[in-house]
This record gives C-alpha cells, sequence and structure tokens, in this order.
C-alpha cells in the first residue's frame, strides 16, 4: 500500500512540476511577445520623430527662403527702384556727354531690378 501512495504522490508532483513547466514557458513567452512588441512600438516612434523632425527642418528652411525673397523683394528692390528714378531725372538734366553713362548706369539698375523681382 505504500508503493501504491508513493507512486501516486511521485504522480502528483510531476504532474505539479509539468503545470508549473508550462506556466513558466507561457509565462516567458508572452513576456517575449510584449518586449518585441514594446522594441517595436519604440523604433517606430523614433522613427516618426525622426520623419517630424525632417518636415519641420524643411518648413523652417522654406520660410527662412521666403523671408529672404521678401527682403529682398521689398528692401533692395525699393532702393534699386530709388535709384533708378534718379538716373532718369539725371539723365533729362545733364548734357550729352554724361547721358551715354547715365543711361549705362540706368540699364544697370534696371536688369539689377529685373534680378531682385524674378
Amino acid at each position: 500500500m505504500l508503493q501504491r501512495e508513493e507512486i501516486i504522490l511521485i504522480g502528483y508532483i510531476i504532474a505539479v512540476l509539468l503545470i508549473i513547466a508550462v506556466f513558466v514557458i507561457t509565462f516567458f513567452y508572452v513576456f517575449q511577445r510584449r518586449k518585441n512588441k514594446l522594441i517595436i512600438e519604440r523604433i517606430e516612434q523614433k522613427r516618426r520623430f525622426e520623419q517630424e523632425i525632417a518636415n519641420v527642418q524643411i518648413e523652417i528652411q522654406e520660410e527662412t527662403l521666403k523671408n529672404v525673397s521678401w527682403e529682398l523683394h521689398d528692401n533692395i528692390g525699393q532702393l534699386l527702384s530709388v535709384a533708378n528714378i534718379q538716373l532718369n531725372m539725371l539723365s533729362l538734366m545733364e548734357d550729352l556727354n554724361i547721358k551715354t553713362e547715365i543711361n549705362e548706369a540706368k540699364n544697370i539698375v534696371s536688369s539689377a531690378l529685373q534680378e531682385v523681382r524674378s
């Protein structure tokens, strides 16, 4: 009778050990899946963050170029227009020798103004 109880006790111990082993294996499997999922999410977040940084840098560059072009068009364009007007006034007042030089200067200022506008 003692042997039969020992065999049943050994069977229970083996069953409990198997249940514990299955539980531990299942626990590690679930743990690894969650860990891998978190790693993949972290990589995806990093990729989105880097993409967002790249987009912001492009927007900043575009805004800077818009500001520079605005400054060129408005400020330098106005100065060149004033210089062109003054040269027109001078060409009406001066003698014939200086008129050719004034016309050349007017052409240079006009082409510079056209370049700034474009």
